[in-house]
């Protein structure tokens, strides 16, 4: 699943719980 880098932190922030896991992942994972 390609999804782009935008989309990623917008949909984690939906969830608030994830956010910061989400962010730490994309940004661990260039």
């Amino acid at each position: 699943l390609h999804i782009p880098f935008i989309s990623v932190p917008l949909a984690a922030s939906h969830d608030g719980i994830a956010s910061p896991v989400a962010s730490l992942d994309v940004l661990g994972k260039p």
